[in-house]
């Protein structure tokens, strides 16, 4: 509750056009992860599901999916690699 209270207002200072959420930008900043990260991501291999879980959570609250559903290609290629990562006792791994 006091990092909410914090950050409400710090952004209750701050003009109107400061505090806007670049929603296309971070879409595509987004989407641009389920194909490929950037090299600062290199050393976090093992995390890769959980990086996938947070772009796909984040595109969720962005409303992406009120656009549309995942292109099937994207669906299938994620669907994939969270088969690849699966251990045979069932755990999830980079």
């Amino acid at each position: 509750k006091r990092l909410e209270r914090l950050c409400g207002e710090l952004l209750s200072r701050l003009p109107a056009d400061r505090a806007y959420l670049h929603r296309n930008e971070h879409f595509e900043y987004l989407v641009q992860g389920l194909s490929r990260l950037p090299g600062g991501y290199a050393s976090l291999d093992a995390s890769r599901p959980w990086i996938l879980f947070w772009i796909l959570h984040s595109l969720e609250l962005l409303g992406a999916f009120k656009r549309g559903p995942l292109r099937d290609q994207d669906a299938d290629r994620i669907s994939n690699f969270l088969n690849r990562c699966q251990s045979d006792s069932g755990g999830f791994g980079g």
